[in-house]
């Protein structure tokens, strides 16, 4: 899958409804949308990497935990198994608005409790006409469990809090997909699960899966 126009003029619409929106609400203070946006969408060539990984462990369950990233955006696998994915803490969208517009054979529920947030979200949903998203007006720990195959979360918490308020949503086959900095591998020292990080020079992609 690639990167194309499409997605960039996306982007570039995205960015409009946010400067639009930032005049009244002041809703974030990004300069570069772009360098959000590929980071957010660059995720998805490690997460295809873990899942080839965990495909193939060995009987200890290991995986080398520290993978260095080598992205190539134009180079984007498919993700056949992933229809559903949660994100938690959508903010202003990041990752999964930007993920919605590779993935849209995917099924996107953006959990955000905080109102002109949500409010933004339902904004861009309607002006891009973006189908395959739900915005979630609320905490995920309040609302109706469903399973997810994809659990996203851009520096929210906390991976193991994390983990704890999205009960009901994972399976043993879910993965979780967090966005995070340079502690990452202390954070999810404890967690009993199969587990990778890719490192980049400005983010830790951290994969979580079969949750104990």
């Amino acid at each position: 899958m690639n990167l194309l126009n499409e997605f960039w003029d996306l982007v570039a619409l995205y960015e409009a409804n946010l400067i639009k929106f930032n005049q009244i609400h002041n809703l974030t203070n990004y300069k570069s949308i772009k360098s959000v946006a590929i980071d957010s969408v660059e995720m998805l060539e490690n997460l295809a990497k873990f899942i080839q990984s965990a495909s193939n462990l060995n009987a200890t369950n290991e995986l080398n935990l520290n993978a260095p990233n080598q992205s190539n955006l134009s180079q984007i696998p498919p993700f056949d198994k992933i229809k559903i994915c949660v994100d938690v803490g959508s903010g202003a969208g990041f990752p999964a608005v930007f993920l919605s517009f590779v993935l849209k054979d995917c099924e996107f529920h953006l959990f955000e409790p905080i109102m002109k947030k949500a409010s933004f979200l339902s904004f861009v949903k309607i002006n891009l006409n973006l189908k395959n998203i739900i915005i979630h007006p609320q905490k995920i720990q309040n609302s109706p469990k469903f399973t997810a195959n994809l659990i996203t979360s851009r520096a929210l918490m906390k991976a193991s809090n994390l983990i704890q308020i999205c009960s009901g949503f994972y399976d043993k086959n879910s993965i979780f997909a967090l966005y995070k900095g340079q502690n990452a591998k202390d954070e999810i020292a404890n967690i009993n699960a199969t587990k990778q990080i890719f490192e980049t020079k400005n983010r830790n992609y951290v994969f979580l899966k079969d949750i104990k």
